[in-house]
């Protein structure tokens, strides 16, 4: 028996040293700004090489513009789920709902002026490090009575 309590104490020590975040409606704008920023960095490099031939950053915005035509319910979703997770995280953290209001502010920029995409993308950068340190710093053991809800 001792030696299964000692195997339990060695897993806790090691699950300890590990940070892990259960996905949440508060948390899940920004895993979806991530998927986002790697979408947008291939989609700006794609106009990039579409317009190498002639290189011109007019060309570029051009381009981006006339794509965005096509993919603005991509950035749309993203301002619905920034939305949701403000709404859930009203009376949990500020840092929280500051990260979620710079990223409805990054995906209504990436709509409405894709050619200076690069600064929407370190506003998604800085309004998803905004949520998940928000967010560790809300993780804690809800008691009893407490009248906090856990993530």
């Amino acid at each position: 028996m001792w030696y299964l309590e000692y195997q339990a104490k060695q897993l806790s020590l090691n699950i300890k040293g590990v940070a892990i975040l259960k996905l949440s409606l508060i948390k899940l704008p920004a895993l979806y700004s991530i998927f986002f920023i790697f979408y947008r960095a291939l989609e700006l490099i794609g106009a990039l090489v579409m317009n190498l031939k002639a290189f011109s950053l007019p060309a570029v915005g051009a381009t981006l513009m006339q794509w965005e035509s096509y993919l603005w319910y991509i950035a749309a979703f993203g301002i619905i789920l920034h939305l949701i997770s403000v709404a859930r995280s009203l009376n949990d953290n500020n840092r929280i709902a500051y990260g979620n209001t710079l990223g409805i502010c990054a995906f209504i920029a990436d709509i409405l002026i894709p050619n200076y995409s690069i600064f929407a993308l370190i506003g998604h950068v800085f309004a998803t490090r905004l949520i998940l340190t928000g967010a560790n710093n809300t993780i804690e053991p809800v008691s009893e009575g407490s009248g906090r809800h856990a993530l």
